[in-house]
């Protein structure tokens, strides 16, 4: 980490990018030669520079681990740290934040600070920034859920980040899928790429149990069947037929069994969006228009459902039949503890639960959500809209263009030191326990896709996928007319 860090502070120093300009103008200098000093990437290299005089910038993020899921574990803030934070305590990860922080700082003569707070508090500041609060203690740059802050897109409370100069949401360090799919006649008020890791954490894929594949499925390699095109849901729902069994002998398949998936009336739709189905999708002028009534998604609720509804193969963990027991958490009590304790061969769910599994005792893998049908050309993986982060920029900011600058500095310089720790290091090498889950991360991550749908709530439409019965089709028509009504007045305020 160390090493890597002095190499390309060494390569930004070649480029006189980290010295100081000695006026308020920007230094729009590029060095060329930036490549013939490193066989490292250097990104952001050409970055304009500003001395800010100090300026102190206050970031708001929430705080991931305090949500009450006892198996998300390790979120330490995005560009901030937690109070509490040490080099002697912290992983790769925040180190690496840390110094693009303090690198940053020195850099364009600023101070970077903040708070962590629950997501409860950050809601309430969301509501203070929306009344116009501004001075001592408002903030520069929040980090929240990207649906708690699509609430407040209508309202003016966030900037535009297209409309912001020195903001350009083309460079590499943002991620280019979520800048198009988030987008709307050209506004899009969040982003997320190099500069923050829990979007990557939200993420939803497939986890495996090694042990009970080699015993239960001796004569299936699920890498293999990604790479030979055969990792699709027909196929994931016949492995999982023979998987469950009464594990403890008591005459009762319960959450102390051993279960083929666990999972969530949430993956309902994330299986359907597996197939590219989405609640929405967009025109060529980037308006959007609902996509829910399809043969294609039709299809895809038909098989999903059929899966879901066979007891005796998967076990759901809010599908009711777990609610009288008092647990605090149905999720942490059945779905996570079966897989955590090798008695669960799929685990469905978010990438956030990587660090819990960490103590497993078995090795467990990583792998896509499998395909809804085999001539799709790709994957498409979900991402969390109540536990993934977005950067906004509250309307309240005074000198934004400055702003943009240290957000852009910001990103570039992630892309060069966290993002090697967090996906090259942490994930492929240290959490997945082989390299073939690294191969899989690079597919899921290159395959996540956004519904604007979801994220805007239209119709609560997501509601509707939360049932394992077949009655899709009329859940689907009764609340097509309210998510139009609600697609139409979202457009018609960002087009005012």
């Amino acid at each position: 980490m160390k090493k890597t860090i002095a190499i390309l502070l060494a390569c930004l120093m070649l480029c006189g990018i980290l010295v100081a300009c000695n006026t308020t103008e920007q230094n729009d200098s590029k060095d060329d030669n930036v490549s013939e000093t490193s066989t490292e990437t250097v990104y952001g290299a050409d970055l304009p520079v500003k001395d800010l005089e100090g300026r102190v910038i206050r970031i708001l993020c929430q705080d991931y681990n305090a949500q009450g899921n006892g198996s998300i574990l390790g979120f330490n803030g995005e560009v901030i740290q937690r109070e509490d934070y040490s080099e002697d305590t912290a992983t790769a990860v925040d180190i690496a934040k840390a110094e693009v922080r303090r690198v940053i700082e020195e850099r364009y003569h600023c101070t970077i600070t903040g708070d962590i707070k629950p997501g409860s508090q950050v809601g309430t500041i969301n509501s203070q920034v929306a009344s116009g609060i501004t001075g001592e203690g408002a903030y520069d740059i929040l980090f929240d859920n990207v649906n708690a802050t699509a609430s407040q897109w209508l309202s003016g409370t966030y900037l535009d980040l297209a409309s912001i100069e020195t903001i350009d949401l083309s460079n590499p360090w943002w991620d280019q899928q979520a800048v198009k799919d988030l987008s709307l006649d050209g506004k899009i008020f969040v982003a997320m790429g190099d500069i923050n890791t829990q979007d990557n954490d939200g993420t939803w894929i497939i986890f495996f149990n090694k042990r009970l594949a080699e015993e239960k499925v001796p004569d299936k390699n699920f890498y293999e069947m990604v790479d030979n095109d055969q990792w699709n849901f027909d196929n994931f729902v016949a492995i999982c037929k023979d998987v469950t069994f009464d594990s403890n002998g008591d005459g009762t398949l319960d959450e102390f069994d051993t279960w083929a998936l666990g999972t969530e009336l949430f993956n309902v739709y994330a299986h359907a969006l597996a197939g590219g189905h989405k609640i929405a999708s967009k025109d060529s002028d980037d308006i959007p228009y609902l996509t829910l009534q399809t043969e294609g998604m039709y299809d895809a609720m038909a098989a999903i459902t059929d899966f879901y509804s066979d007891k005796n193969t998967v076990m759901i963990a809010n599908d009711g039949r777990f609610d009288h027991r008092g647990y605090p958490n149905n999720w942490e009590a059945t779905i996570i503890k079966a897989f955590t304790d090798g008695r669960e061969l799929f685990y469905m769910g978010g990438l956030m639960n990587l660090t819990g599994f960490r103590s497993m005792e078995d090795d467990f893998g990583m792998l896509p959500i499998p395909k809804m049908n085999p001539e799709q050309d790709r994957y498409y993986h979900t991402v969390s809209v109540s536990k993934t982060s977005a950067l906004a920029i509250p309307r309240t900011v005074q000198n934004v263009e400055d702003l943009g600058l240290v957000i852009e500095a910001l990103g570039a310089m992630s892309k060069n030191l966290v993002t090697p720790e967090y996906y090259d290091r942490t994930l492929k090498l240290q959490a997945s326990r082989d390299d073939e889950s690294g191969r899989m991360l690079d597919i899921i991550f290159a395959s996540r896709v956004f519904d604007l749908a979801n994220i805007y709530g239209w119709g609560s439409v997501i509601n509707e996928f939360y049932h394992t019965d077949s009655n899709y089709v009329s859940r689907f028509e009764s609340v097509s007319a309210r998510a139009e009504a609600d697609m139409e007045m979202t457009i018609e305020g960002l087009l005012d």
